[in-house]
């Protein structure tokens, strides 16, 4: 993305997918001027990027069905995604995230949830998968349809 100054007509912009360079990946105030203007989005894939946050202003985004984070380094989702309530998917494999906020059980439109990364062994180079803390009732989400992957735990 060359700039954001070119996107002409965000006010109808439905999709946004993101492939950056070095260089390229806007400021955060770009981006969140550019969410403010494309309240319409239904579709933002931010694989790849360099964030290290959850971009806040994505929770005004009411119509949003799909969100990628994939292969960022944003850790944490904060409860104001709760805000989402057209969202079906998210996707945070490879991202470093290892629990997700209680709130996420109030988007009951969500269909597909994807969350791991993988970790390896510092002598054997091995790759290990890991999930995700879930909230204890993720069974509520009636629409539910691809969870991907849980941490079992003794409790």
């Amino acid at each position: 993305m060359a700039s954001m100054r070119r996107i002409h007509g965000a006010s109808r912009l439905r999709s946004l997918l993101v492939f950056w360079g070095t260089d390229s990946f806007p400021e955060p105030h770009k981006f969140n001027s550019l969410s403010s203007r494309s309240r319409l989005l239904t579709v933002l894939d931010l694989e790849g990027t360099p964030l290290k946050e959850f971009p806040n202003a994505v929770v005004s985004l009411i119509f949003l069905k799909y969100l990628s984070l994939r292969d960022t380094m944003v850790n944490s989702i904060p409860s104001s995604i709760s805000k989402l309530q057209n969202l079906e998917s998210l996707d945070l494999k490879l991202a470093p995230v290892t629990e997700l906020p209680v709130d996420i059980l109030k988007l009951q439109k969500l269909r597909h949830l994807l969350v791991y990364r993988f970790e390896t062994e510092s002598e054997d180079q091995i790759l290990n998968k890991h999930g995700f803390k879930a909230p204890a009732r993720i069974g509520n989400l009636i629409s539910l349809q691809k969870l991907c992957f849980l941490e079992a735990d003794q409790g």
